[in-house]
């Protein structure tokens, strides 16, 4: 580090009131409106955490987006480092060079692992779509065996195991139904509380679903129909999606892994 020991480490911030701090006239570094909006919200979270950096006579250096933030938010005093020493040609290519250096990529797998653990109003800078895009890229890309795979869709075929189709009574329990019911229709209460209460009854009618699976293959084409509609099986998973009988969600799918 022989090389280096003559450099001096500018450490002394000043606080310089903001009305005396100029901004170059041909900066070339642009600052949106959107990027002020997040220098603002910024310092409202975290405070002004980066000092300005300008020349012997207040114009700055670097530092032209929270400047702007700040007078935007009307802040009285600004903490600066005050860089005396440089010519105007130093001057120049440090204004240029503080804005092309700190330019690199993200790594989107550590990044996405800071946004895991904060909570969703923690401000970052990235707005919602960004997120979404670097969790959409971390999604691992499945290759399709286009061979064992199609865009069509074939109902399976229910094969029966029983030669003769089972009885009704084999479908269902309803001693617990029935006995609810009963308390039901005893109880002193008006009709139309009943009413919702017999309703709310058949949630405890059991269904067998290997022997209704059963009775729908040996079932005429009318009866099927009938029993794919109420959701007694399901053929098309799409269907059954759509009317609400199964639902899948992100949360569901990562628990699986």
């Amino acid at each position: 580090m022989e090389g280096v020991k003559h450099l001096r480490i500018h450490d002394k911030v000043k606080r310089i009131p903001i009305n005396q701090l100029k901004p170059y006239h041909n900066n070339p570094k642009e600052h949106p409106e959107e990027q002020i909006e997040k220098i603002k919200k910024s310092i409202k979270e975290y405070g002004f955490t980066v000092p300005l950096i300008v020349a012997g006579n207040n114009e700055v250096i670097a530092g032209h987006g929270r400047l702007k933030a700040a007078k935007e938010l009307s802040m009285d005093r600004l903490p600066c480092i005050k860089r005396e020493d440089l010519t105007e040609e130093q001057a120049r290519g440090l204004r240029i060079a503080d804005n092309k250096i700190t330019e690199s990529e993200w790594n989107e797998e550590q990044l996405a692992a800071e946004f895991e653990s904060l909570d969703e109003d923690d401000f970052t800078g990235f707005d919602e779509i960004e997120i979404d895009d670097i969790w959409e890229d971390l999604e691992p890309e499945t290759e399709v065996d286009s061979e064992k795979y199609t865009d069509k869709i074939e109902s399976p075929t229910y094969e029966p195991t029983r030669e003769e189709q089972p009885p009704i009574n084999e479908l269902i329990d309803t001693d617990k139904f029935e006995k609810l019911l009963n308390k039901i229709k005893k109880a002193d209460i008006p009709k139309y509380k009943k009413d919702f209460l017999k309703l709310a009854a058949h949630r405890h009618i059991v269904f067998d679903y290997e022997n209704i699976a059963e009775y729908y293959a040996h079932a005429d084409k009318k009866v099927q129909e009938l029993m794919e509609d109420l959701a007694l099986v399901i053929i098309d998973m799409d269907k059954a999606i759509e009317e609400g009988f199964t639902k899948f969600s992100k949360d569901i799918l990562k628990d699986e892994k």
